[in-house]
């Protein structure tokens, strides 16, 4: 990662070189002559489609001014923007129309992100046009294989919470499906356990987090909702990943209604910590692990960090990781119009502090979609996180799934950000 103090030198190399007008004090995109249709990408004639007008206005739905942004932060290398699953070109049936849910795991320099697919406006459920895609890339992002149905791998089984998640476990990554599946070989193939859920309670079933864990006491872990009683959820568990149970949680505090699709956090001391919209707050829950505690007695409480009716609010699952060059906890939350970086001390969270800290708002948009950033990976080589997220537009529309891929250096990062977004006025 270069460091940022070369930006001036950069801007004006750049403007020099023709790509920054500094007179009209526009960016001057790639052509978008060949993207006037839903046409297949062609990655030959277009090297930048983040920055093509077809991409911008399609998917990501920003504006020139955001465009500009965005290609000066991939310049100097602190973040980057680039197309993972595009639903056009010969790769893609015609019930690939809307990707959304992706989540991930890296493995060395390999990642698996698993997303969610949607059927085309008015087609027949044959079963060929929706459900998970896995795709897989060894190269860390940069290059992507073709996607291949989870339901070809795991055609049946018995399910527990809605939606995706996916993590490590023993140097492998193991994914939910209908069972789960475990590949020992970076995704080439894959042992699917389609009984896995066969003894979760019907109380289980709802909203999941993104992630599965390797907890320190209680063995892999994920969480869900669920909507059997307000104030609960319920942890899944499991010693090796081929059978699960479940135990629910309790929650005391100011939560006013029930935790849809928490996204979590193991801590390093065996704490959990979770955070999740629902639909009123952005709510905060932290349970303190103690030796000797049991995974059926875990006990969250919860607390109110902000509404979501106002100007920077959270619709959609966030994402919790660990920074280790911050040393901080950091929480990337979306709606329709921002995607928003905030971070807290863990020591400071540990000790009752609900105070996060606004770090940056990382992209701004005029969609009417939210961004789902939940799920993400941290590539410690490369110093970087890996934020995979859906763009585009609603029913009837198509959506994509995009990588944001931004410094782990949060403070040079947001301060660079802040300081651009006041001269620019955006």
């Amino acid at each position: 990662m270069r460091p940022l103090i070369i930006i001036p030198v950069l801007i004006l190399c750049l403007s020099m070189a023709g790509l920054i007008s500094c007179a009209e004090d526009e960016l001057l995109l790639p052509s978008d002559s060949t993207y006037m249709g839903l046409y297949p990408i062609d990655p030959v004639s277009e090297t930048n489609l983040a920055f093509s007008d077809y991409m911008a206005n399609r998917y990501l739905k920003i504006g020139s001014q955001e465009n500009r942004l965005l290609f000066m932060a991939d310049s100097i290398g602190s973040m980057q923007v680039a197309e993972v699953l595009v639903p056009e070109g010969e790769d893609f049936k015609s019930g690939s129309y809307n990707f959304g849910w992706p989540v991930a795991a890296m493995n060395g320099s390999s990642i698996i992100v698993s997303t969610q697919r949607k059927l085309l406006p008015g087609q027949a459920d044959d079963k060929s046009g929706k459900g998970q895609l896995l795709i897989t890339s060894d190269d860390a992002g940069e290059t992507w294989s073709k996607p291949v149905e989870v339901q070809n791998l795991q055609p049946y089984g018995y399910r527990v919470g809605d939606l995706s998640c996916i993590g490590n476990f023993e140097g492998n990554i193991i994914q939910k499906g209908n069972g789960t599946m475990i590949t020992e070989d970076k995704g080439a193939n894959w042992k699917p356990f389609p009984r896995a859920f066969k003894y979760v309670t019907q109380e289980a079933y709802g909203p999941n987090g993104p992630r599965i864990h390797n907890h320190p006491a209680f063995g892999l872990i994920f969480v869900t909702g669920t909507s059997a009683s307000i104030g609960t959820g319920s942890v899944i568990r499991s010693d090796n990943g081929v059978l699960w149970e479940d135990s629910d949680w309790g929650i005391e505090g100011d939560d006013p209604v029930n935790c849809p699709g928490p996204s979590s956090l193991v801590l390093e001391d065996g704490s959990i910590l979770m955070v999740s919209s629902n639909g009123l707050q952005m709510v905060q829950y932290l349970y303190k692990y103690k030796a000797g505690d049991t995974y059926d007695g875990i006990l969250f409480t919860a607390d109110i960090l902000f509404d979501i009716s106002t100007s920077l609010s959270a619709n959609d699952v966030p994402d919790l990781i660990y920074n280790p060059v911050s040393g901080k906890i950091e929480m990337m939350e979306s709606n329709p119009g921002a995607l928003i970086l905030w971070s807290i001390d863990p020591k400071d969270l540990m000790e009752g502090s609900i105070d996060w800290e606004l770090e940056t708002v990382l992209m701004k948009r005029t969609g009417i979609s939210s961004m789902h950033p939940a799920g993400s990976v941290v590539d410690l080589d490369k110093q970087l996180q890996h934020i995979f997220l859906y763009m585009g537009g609603e029913y009837p529309d198509r959506n994509c799934i995009y990588k944001l891929s931004r410094s782990l250096d949060t403070k040079s990062l947001a301060s660079w950000i802040n300081e651009q977004r006041i001269q620019m006025g955006i």
